[in-house]
C-alpha cells in the first residue's frame, strides 16, 4: 500500500505500467450513479463495496477505472478492461479489501461485525 492516509495503492496492469490508485468522494458518487444505471435501483458506496466477494469483472474494471483516472485523464473503463486479467484481479481484491481494512475505523469495525438480536422475546 502506497499511502493508507490518502488510500492510496500501487497497482500494475498487463502493460508493466506501475499507476497510482486512489478512491475520493467524487469517484465513490461516479461509482454509485453508474451503479444505479446498470442495477436500474439505488446502490450506495457502502453497499457495493460490502458485496466485494461477489463482484463481476464489470464492478473491478469499474472500481479499477475510477482509481485510475486521475493519474491518466485518456485512460478509459473500456482500456482498463483490456489491461487487466484474473492475476490483476486477484491482486486489486486484496489490495482494494485491505485499503478498505485500513480505512475503517476500529470503532466502526466493532459494530460492523456484532451480531444483530434477531429474537423477538
Amino acid at each position: 500500500m502506497l499511502n493508507a492516509v490518502k488510500g492510496e495503492l500501487k497497482i500494475v496492469l498487463s502493460d508493466g505500467v506501475e499507476r497510482i490508485w486512489r478512491l475520493n468522494a467524487n469517484d465513490m458518487a461516479g461509482i454509485e450513479s453508474v451503479l444505479q444505471v446498470r442495477r436500474d435501483k439505488k446502490v450506495s458506496f457502502m453497499q457495493f463495496f460490502g458485496e466485494v466477494g461477489s463482484w463481476g469483472s464489470d464492478d473491478f474494471r469499474l472500481v479499477l477505472w475510477a482509481g485510475l483516472r486521475h493519474g491518466d485523464a485518456s485512460l478509459t473503463e473500456d482500456r482498463v478492461g483490456e489491461l487487466f486479467g484474473l492475476d490483476v484481479m486477484f491482486i486489486f481484491q486484496r489490495q482494494f479489501l485491505e485499503w478498505a481494512e485500513s480505512m475503517i475505523p476500529d470503532s466502526l469495525k466493532k459494530k460492523a461485525v456484532e451480531p444483530v438480536n434477531q429474537s423477538q422475546e
